[in-house]
């Protein structure tokens, strides 16, 4: 089996089948997830077969009690699957996530209401729950304490990025330059904390700053090229930006401005190079202005790419007609004609109906006889 573990709580999750570790984002206590390949790197289960199905357990934790790691347990798993923690302590379980921090934290302190690390530690519990507000104000209380405390000032900002996924735009936008600020107080006393530098690169996008924010994760991904987190987060800005450009981008382009769509469109392509949709878009523009030998190369990496894009094709031998190549052209146009005729309806390469083939064969079949009367020599 593998897993993600979480470096903060130390809890475990069993990966399903079908999903990747790239595909998660922070822990729910906020903490960085790292990937754990085998079984034997977190808890030991029970070799034999279960002959007799003892209690089936819906949720809760084993903790324990030597180095304070805990395991998330699934749903459908039982008690004696396992044996002890890898560390060989013995593991108890415990229902809730409260009870567990309650175990771990501030052990024989008396006013814990004076303790920072428990307090934050309780705002992690709560956040955990998703009781965002509540957690902000055990974070208060434990920046009141100790203002200089960067995990505290993480964790404050996470909970408030989750505050306002459901708010509106303006109020979005406030939220997220609060949760900015939270991220820069940290980093002023922990300038390398990579989780804190993902979580900021985060906050920017959100705010539209794509430019710092992917130059930040590009830079932590670059010298920390092992990190999980950071190339989690990577992905997830890297994918903001490539749909916000996209619609910028389109827009312009049916607009008519395509100087500006184009611009938009090598963003995309600084980060996503062989983004299909965005080349072709693009080469389109490009096409528009004329800037035709530019549109061809477009063309020729979606075809690299994908070899029976019939519409790459197409537009690669419209722009080599207008460069009055029309040998070349009409090579396009035959591989067009290729294409459609394999397809007959199914597995289409463009998303293109029965109905469109139809038409692109007509279509194609006119560039071809106009490529052929116009490369013919004409009669003295």
């Amino acid at each position: 089996m593998k897993y993600v573990k979480c470096k903060e709580c130390k809890g475990y999750y069993i990966l399903k089948e079908g999903e990747y570790a790239d595909e998660f984002g922070n822990c729910q206590c906020g903490g960085e997830l790292e990937y754990i390949e085998t079984h034997s790197e977190n808890l030991d289960r029970k070799p034999e077969k279960r002959e007799e199905k003892t209690d089936e357990i819906n949720g809760g934790y084993l903790l324990c009690h030597d180095c304070h790691g805990y395991y998330v347990l699934q749903k459908g798993e039982f008690l004696d699957d396992f044996l002890n923690c890898q560390c060989g302590g013995n593991l108890e379980y415990i229902k809730t996530h409260q009870e567990v921090l309650d175990k771990v934290s501030s052990e024989g302190k008396e006013d814990k209401n004076d303790d920072y690390d428990y307090l934050n530690n309780q705002g992690l519990s709560l956040y955990h729950e998703q009781k965002y507000s509540e957690a902000i104000k055990l974070y208060d209380k434990a920046l009141k304490i100790n203002p200089d405390f960067p995990e505290a000032l993480n964790n404050k900002g996470n909970a408030t990025i989750q505050i306002i996924k459901n708010m509106k735009s303006m109020d979005k936008i406030k939220g997220y330059k609060k949760a900015l600020s939270c991220y820069n107080k940290a980093l002023e006393l922990e300038p390398s904390n990579l989780d804190i530098l993902n979580n900021k690169a985060l906050a920017l996008a959100y705010l539209g700053d794509y430019e710092n924010s992917y130059k930040i994760l590009n830079q932590v991904v670059q010298d920390n090229p092992s990190d999980l987190g950071s190339k989690i987060k990577m992905k997830k800005v890297s994918k903001i930006i490539v749909e916000e450009f996209t619609d910028k981008g389109y827009d312009k382009l049916i607009n008519g401005n395509y100087t500006e769509a184009i611009k938009y469109f090598n963003k995309i392509l600084e980060i996503k190079p062989d983004n299909i949709d965005v080349l072709m878009y693009k080469g389109g523009a490009l096409f528009a202005t004329r800037n035709y030998q530019e549109a061809i190369k477009c063309f020729d990496v979606v075809i690299y790419t994908r070899s029976d894009n019939s519409i790459a094709w197409f537009s690669k031998g419209e722009t080599l007609e207008r460069l009055k190549n029309y040998k070349e052209a009409e090579k396009c146009f035959r591989k067009v004609m290729e294409i459609v005729s394999k397809r007959r309806g199914n597995l289409p390469a463009e998303s293109i109906s029965t109905i469109l083939n139809m038409d692109l064969m007509a279509d194609t079949q006119k560039h071809i006889e106009k490529c052929r009367k116009t490369s013919e020599p004409k009669e003295k």
